[in-house]
């Protein structure tokens, strides 16, 4: 039988595409903030967290400004995603081990500042460079 009529192997079921990764990406990190429980079931001792977040562009200036409020029965979710070039869905700003260290130490203020390092799109290796300064005030129940 001649090469070009040797019948094609087909190819097992392929996995999913970009696309639907991106949604269960998405799914999953919303599913975590629905289930990573409030304030109050993760951290008995304390009231409220006040988060200020400002947004910087590469050139450093001020892009956005948030201000976030965790309540005792609001879920905890210590990360904001990027809004810069890099589109959001890669790049993310993680505050969570600072906030767990604040907490472990009883302070009440905590601020830092944070860079993103995500590329700005697939093709290329510049990273995005949006700045995150954000400051943290921790409200503490009253010891019994």
């Amino acid at each position: 039988m001649p090469a070009f009529f040797k019948p094609r192997r087909r190819r097992g079921p392929s996995g999913p595409n970009k696309n639907e990764q991106k949604v269960m990406r998405r799914s999953s990190g919303d599913r975590e903030a629905r289930t990573g429980g409030s304030l109050k079931e993760r951290f008995p001792g304390v009231e409220s967290i006040r988060l200020q977040l400002t947004f910087l562009n590469p050139q450093q200036e001020i892009y956005e400004e948030v201000t976030r409020t965790i309540g005792p029965d609001d879920a905890v979710n210590f990360s904001a995603p990027c809004p810069g070039r890099c589109g959001g869905e890669r790049g993310s700003f993680d505050l969570t081990k600072e906030i767990l260290t604040a907490i472990e130490g009883a302070r009440p203020q905590v601020q830092g500042r944070l860079v993103c390092q995500e590329t700005m799109n697939i093709s290329t290796v510049t990273p995005c460079d949006f700045r995150l300064e954000w400051k943290s005030t921790l409200h503490y129940g009253v010891k019994s």
